[in-house]
């Protein structure tokens, strides 16, 4: 079996266990948010293809963020793997720190952003001069925020994170 023979068995195997997954957490008592995605395309793709699509239509993966409680059947937005834990508490109704409001704030200025793409709230692909004013300083914020706790000295952590639930290391 080639690539993408192999490719497709691991798909079927996939979505097979992630019915079973959620099939027992449908029947769970405890209120239970997943977010499921694909990060990237398969590699088996032949260049035609990439030739055939948009930079945008490249980059999109599907994706989930499902709850066995009420709204779990909302529509998935489009979006970026960086909002995914913002959506989960969303989702959730739980209490979100800091830097999961900005990204709920950037969210609502630009619901994705990659490799130097930005999709804005009307679902178009942006480039960085078309952006407003609002979601330039968002943007920027965040890229300070994400510096800081990534490569800086972390200055940020104690005012972005409950002590309790902040990143440790």
């Amino acid at each position: 079996m080639g690539e993408t023979g192999q490719y497709v068995r691991g798909l079927s195997h996939s979505d097979t266990a992630l019915a079973d997954f959620i099939g027992n957490l449908e029947r769970s008592d405890e209120r239970t948010v997943v977010v499921f995605y694909g990060d990237h395309l398969p590699a088996t793709y032949p260049d035609s293809v990439f030739r055939a699509n948009t930079r945008r239509t490249v980059h999109q993966t599907p994706f989930l963020v499902w709850a066995n409680f009420a709204g779990h059947d909302e529509p998935q937005p489009t979006t970026s793997p960086t909002h995914f834990v913002d959506l989960l508490l969303q989702r959730a109704g739980a209490p979100v720190p800091p830097y999961y409001a900005l990204l709920q704030r950037l969210r609502e200025q630009l619901p994705a952003i990659d490799s130097g793409m930005a999709v804005d709230r009307r679902d178009r692909l942006v480039a960085p001069s078309d952006l407003s004013g609002k979601a330039l300083r968002l943007l920027h914020d965040y890229r300070l925020v994400q510096y800081d706790l990534c490569a800086g000295r972390r200055y940020s952590e104690d005012a972005m994170f409950d002590a309790a639930d902040g990143p440790t290391g």
